[in-house]
C-alpha cells in the first residue's frame, strides 16, 4: 500500500486548511445573492492548491484530497443556486461533510421515521464487499499484478469490491444516519442493475450526486442560453472531466482517457434515442458500460491507487 501512504504530514495540514477555507468562505458566500458564478472559485482553486502543492505524494493520498477539496468546492456552487434556502452554521456544516450528495434541499425537509432498510442494505454491501476485497488480497500473489486477461477481469472484481463498500456500503449508511438526524437523505445509487438503457442508468440510477451537480450547475443554465441537446452534450463533458481530475490528475498520465469514456457513454445514449424504438435492455447497459471501462479506469491508476488496497 506504499503509493496510499502519506509521505509528509504537512500536506495533512495543508489540505485541512484548504477544506476549511473552502467551508467558511464558502458559508459566506451562499448567503450573497447572485454569486453563482463566482461560487466557480473555490472547486477550481482548490484543486489547483493540491495538485501543485502535493505533487510528491502518494497518488493514493493525491486522489483522497483532490476528491474531497472537489467535492467541497462543488457544494458552494451548488448551494448559490438555491438563493431561497438559508443555511444556518450547523446545516452548513452537515451538507459540507456529512452528505455526499449534492442536493442541499434535504437539511431544509423532514423525515418522521428513518428507512432501517438503507442500514440494513449498506451493512450487507459492506461486508460482501470487504469479504471480496479479502479474497482478492489473500488469494493473490502479493508481490505482483497479474497481467493480460486476468487483470482486466480481477480490476473489475477488484472496483465491484470497493463500490459496494463505499457506494453501496458507507454511502447508505451514513443516509441513514442523517436520517435519524431527521433529514431525508437517500440512497445515490438506486438499483443500478435495473436500468433498461443508458440515459436511465446515468440520469436515474448511477451516483445521484453526480446528476444533480450536472443538472443544477451545467445544464440548467447551460439550457437558458443553449439547445437542450448542447446542454446535454455539456454535461457529459463536464462528467468527464471530473473524472479527469479524480482518475488521471493524482497520477499525472492518462490524461483524455476518462473524458472518451464518457464522450462514448454520450455517444450510446445518443445511438439509443436515434435506433431503438424502445429501451435497448440490460445486456446493452452492462456491455457499453463494462467493454469501455478500462478507459476510464485507465492501467495507471488502477495500478498506483486501486491494486494497493489488496498489495
Amino acid at each position: 500500500m506504499n503509493s496510499l501512504i502519506l509521505h509528509d504530514t504537512i500536506s495533512v495540514f495543508l489540505l485541512l486548511v484548504v477544506l476549511t477555507t473552502e467551508f467558511l468562505l464558502g458559508y459566506g458566500l451562499v448567503k450573497i445573492r447572485k454569486a453563482a458564478l463566482a461560487s466557480w472559485v473555490f472547486p477550481i482553486a482548490s484543486v489547483l492548491i493540491i495538485h501543485f502543492f502535493m505533487s510528491n505524494e502518494p497518488a493514493g493520498f493525491r486522489m483522497i484530497a483532490l476528491i474531497l477539496v472537489l467535492l467541497t468546492g462543488m457544494k458552494v456552487v451548488m448551494a448559490t443556486n438555491y438563493t431561497a434556502l438559508k443555511f444556518t452554521f450547523p446545516k452548513w456544516f452537515l451538507y459540507c461533510f456529512a452528505w455526499v450528495g449534492m442536493n442541499p434541499e434535504i437539511f431544509f425537509k423532514h423525515r418522521s421515521t428513518p428507512d432501517q432498510s438503507l442500514l440494513y442494505r449498506g451493512l450487507l454491501f459492506f461486508v460482501v464487499g470487504l469479504s471480496l476485497l479479502f479474497l482478492l488480497k489473500f488469494g493473490l500473489n502479493p508481490d505482483s499484478i497479474p497481467e493480460g486477461f486476468t487483470y482486466y477481469v480481477l480490476s473489475l472484481v477488484l472496483l465491484i469490491a470497493l463500490s459496494q463498500v463505499l457506494h453501496f456500503g458507507l454511502l447508505n449508511i451514513s443516509a441513514w444516519g442523517l436520517q435519524i438526524l431527521k433529514f431525508p437523505a437517500y440512497s445515490l445509487f438506486r438499483d443500478p442493475l435495473r436500468a433498461e438503457s443508458l440515459r436511465d442508468f446515468w440520469g436515474k440510477r448511477w451516483n445521484l450526486a453526480f446528476t444533480e451537480m450536472t443538472s443544477v450547475a451545467i445544464y440548467r443554465p447551460l439550457s437558458k442560453k443553449w439547445s437542450t441537446t448542447q446542454a446535454f452534450v455539456a454535461s457529459f463533458i463536464f462528467s468527464g472531466l471530473l473524472h479527469e481530475i479524480a482518475l488521471s490528475l493524482p497520477v499525472k498520465t492518462g490524461y483524455g482517457f476518462p473524458l472518451l469514456y464518457f464522450a462514448i457513454q454520450l455517444m450510446l445514449v445518443i445511438i439509443e434515442e436515434k435506433v431503438f424504438k424502445r429501451k435497448p435492455g440490460k445486456v446493452w447497459v452492462i456491455l457499453g458500460l463494462i467493454l469501455p471501462l478500462p478507459i476510464l479506469f485507465h492501467p495507471a491508476i488502477m495500478k498506483a491507487v486501486f491494486w494497493q488496497f489488496i498489495l
